[in-house]
């Protein structure tokens, strides 16, 4: 497993210091160090890009403190929480559980990247979806560099039969979404309203507590500001047929991040609304029948494996 560098956030400098020999006795190396204050929220963002993971060790009146609970959801790099920030004595038990922690995330690092596809997309669709994105797969050559993640609005149980059906007329072989699952190339992840999922920069998947945020379950906008947060220019969003507005204001956040806004067009999907809601952002770039998606996709992305060949 590779040596990892890490970023310590502690309530006092002894924690810190008990952290920091902690981390070294695993093997790894601590590369900022911060000791919660005013200026750590901002610290915390400064160097976010240096390391590879942050341990997070605060009592509950700093962990509640608003400007570090807002960095803390700003940065890209995972988390590791001490759950126990007040047995600082290195206790064995405490010893243990915190080493297993970096150990599993080493582990995750480690293992995955060279299997992350290079391009992901997130296929969002409500009433008249599934129908749409059959159509999407029905014209869309296999091979190409790219994971799917399909998020339906659906009542809970059937995430199974969209499974069974993308993998009756898709070259792109579908599975439910859960944590440790993660973003190979030529797969789709379908993702299931009753387990709200985030992802780590590696394209791991890892369970967040509680049901997902808003009206919509799953929630279209939350998965898709977690790919853009975490991938940008590598991810995209096709908004297919469905009501209500779910994906419009995450297709703001995706775009400014670099990434792609495609809708169907209104007159082909069995429901506008979510397609309009989506146009009405003034992000969207393509806006086509599901099967001309697939075709203009699949160009797109053979034009840029042969670019990166060509460098």
């Amino acid at each position: 497993m590779p040596a990892l560098q890490i970023g310590v956030l502690a309530g006092s400098a002894l924690q810190g210091g008990r952290l920091r020999q902690l981390i070294v006795g695993a093997g790894h190396s601590v590369a900022a160090m911060l000791q919660a204050d005013e200026s750590s929220a901002a610290a915390l963002l400064a160097v976010d890009d240096q390391v590879d993971a942050w341990l997070i060790s605060l009592p509950q009146e700093l962990a509640a403190a608003t400007a570090l609970t807002q960095s803390l959801a700003q940065l890209q790099s995972p988390l590791i929480v001490d759950d126990d920030p007040g047995n600082g004595d290195l206790q064995p038990q405490w010893l243990r559980r915190i080493s297993g922690k970096l150990q599993a995330l080493a582990g995750e690092l480690d293992a995955v990247d060279a299997g992350v596809a290079e391009a992901i997309w997130v296929l969002a669709a409500s009433t008249g979806g599934p129908e749409a994105v059959r159509e999407f797969f029905a014209r869309l050559p296999a091979g190409l560099p790219v994971a799917f993640v399909y998020v339906q609005h659906i009542n809970p149980g059937f995430e199974q039969s969209l499974v069974e059906m993308l993998n009756r007329h898709s070259e792109y072989p579908a599975q439910l979404g859960s944590p440790g699952s993660r973003l190979s190339r030529g797969t789709t992840t379908v993702i299931s309203g009753d387990c709200q999922l985030d992802w780590l920069g590696n394209g791991v998947a890892q369970g967040v507590p509680g049901p997902w945020p808003g009206p919509y379950q799953p929630s279209i906008n939350q998965v898709v500001a977690n790919l853009g947060s975490r991938f940008g220019r590598r991810c995209g969003v096709m908004v297919f047929s469905g009501m209500g507005d779910d994906g419009a204001l995450a297709a703001r956040l995706l775009a400014q991040r670099g990434g792609s806004v495609w809708v169907q067009q209104p007159q082909t999907s069995a429901v506008d609304a979510m397609p309009q809601a989506a146009l009405a952002t003034g992000v969207v770039t393509e806006c086509e029948s599901p099967a001309e998606l697939a075709m203009l996709l699949a160009t797109r992305l053979r034009q840029t494996q042969m670019s990166d060949i060509g460098h």
